[in-house]
C-alpha cells in the first residue's frame, strides 16, 4: 500500500496544500506450491506447502476442486503450510493458491495437483473353487469408498516362496489358478487408483487337498486287510482311512504325513470278521481341509476284487 501525495508547481514555487490519495500494486503469487498425502495415519489428508510470497500480504486463499466442481475455499494467515483434511480416497485434487493484501489478490494463483491414498478394501474372503477346488482359489472383497482405478492381486504360498499368483481385477473379486492343492496361501489386495497404491489387505486361503490316485484292498490273514494307496499331489499332513462294513463305519485309522513324504502309504486294520467284504475310503488331509476321499473294496481272507467307485 502506498500513499500518493500530488504538488502544483509553478516556476520556482509550489502549493502549499497536496492532493493526497492512496494505492496499491498488486500482490505476488506465491512460488514453490506443493502437496503431500499423509500415507500413514489418515488417508484422507494432504499438507499443502508453499514459499512466501514476495512484498505485501494479508493472507491466502486456497481453494481445491477435484473434478471440475469446487469443493472448499479457505483462508489461511500462514506462510508457509496448511493441512486438508476430510478428502475423498484415492482422488485427485487441484489446489489453488492466490495470495491476498488487503482488498487485492495476486493476479495468476499457484496451481498444483495431488492425490490422495486409495483406501483399503475390506470383507476380504478366499474360498475354494466350487468347480476346482484343489487349484483354484476364489477371492473376493467388498468395494472401497473413494476413488479406484482397479485391485492388484498377490497370492503367495506360506511355505514356500517359489509359488505364486498375481493379477489385476476391475471387479469385486479374482480367481488364483494353477496353484498346488492343500497348501495354504496368503492372499494381499491392493487398491490401485492413478499412480497410487493402497496398504494390502490379506487373508489366508487354502485349497483342497487331492485325493489319492488309487486304493487298494487285499486280505492279509484271515482276520485282517491291508490298504494300500499311491501319495496324492500336493501337501498333505495325515491321511484318514475309514473302514466301512455293509456300510457302517468300524475303523478308522490316521497315518502322518512328514514334509509331504510318507515312506509307507498303507495301514494293516486286523481283528475283523473272516472272510467278510470291506469298504476302505482314504482322504488326504492338509491343515484344516479333507478331501472327499478314494474307495476300493476287498475281503479279509483273500483278495477278490478292487474297484474305484
Amino acid at each position: 500500500m502506498y500513499n500518493i501525495s500530488v504538488f502544483t508547481i509553478s516556476g520556482n514555487l509550489d502549493s502549499q496544500d497536496s492532493t493526497t490519495t492512496t494505492g496499491q500494486t498488486v500482490p505476488a503469487t506465491v512460488h514453490g506450491l506443493s502437496c503431500t498425502p499423509n500415507k500413514v495415519n489418515n488417508l484422507t489428508t494432504i499438507n499443502v506447502r508453499w514459499e512466501p510470497a514476495e512484498g505485501d500480504s494479508t493472507l491466502y486463499n486456497i481453494t481445491y476442486m477435484a473434478k471440475y466442481y469446487i469443493d472448499t475455499k479457505w483462508d489461511t494467515t500462514s506462510n508457509e503450510d496448511m493441512m486438508i483434511y476430510n478428502l475423498t480416497p484415492g482422488r485427485i485434487y487441484s489446489i489453488i493458491v492466490f495470495t491476498i493484501s488487503s482488498d487485492l489478490k495476486s493476479q495468476n494463483p499457484a496451481i498444483t495437483t495431488c492425490q490422495t491414498v486409495p483406501a483399503t478394501v475390506h470383507g476380504l474372503n478366499c474360498t475354494p473353487n466350487k468347480d476346482n477346488r484343489t487349484t483354484v482359489l476364489d477371492v473376493f472383497w467388498e468395494p472401497v469408498d473413494g476413488d479406484c482405478t482397479g485391485y492388484h492381486i498377490l497370492c503367495q504360498a506360506s511355505n514356500t516362496d517359489d509359488d505364486s499368483y498375481s493379477g489385476d481385477s476391475y471387479n469385486h473379486h479374482f480367481t488364483c489358478r494353477e496353484l498346488t492343492p492343500g497348501r495354504m496361501y496368503n492372499v494381499s489386495v491392493f487398491t490401485i487408483s492413478g499412480d497410487f497404491s493402497s496398504r494390502s489387505t490379506f487373508s489366508f486361503g487354502q485349497t483342497e487337498p487331492a485325493n489319492v490316485p488309487s486304493v487298494n484292498v487285499a486280505g492279509y490273514g484271515k482276520r485282517a486287510v491291508v490298504v494300500k494307496w499311491d501319495p496324492a499331489r500336493g501337501d498333505k499332513d495325515a491321511y484318514f482311512v475309514d473302514l466301512y462294513a455293509e456300510d457302517k463305519l468300524i475303523h478308522s485309522v490316521n497315518t502322518s504325513v512328514i514334509d509331504n513324504v510318507l515312506d509307507d502309504a498303507e495301514v494293516i486294520i486286523d481283528h475283523l470278521n473272516f472272510d467278510f467284504q470291506y469298504d476302505a475310503i482314504v482322504k488326504t488331509h492338509s491343515h484344516a481341509l479333507n478331501s472327499t476321499g478314494t474307495c476300493s473294496s476287498g475281503h479279509s481272507l483273500y483278495l477278490l476284487h478292487n474297484f474305484k467307485p
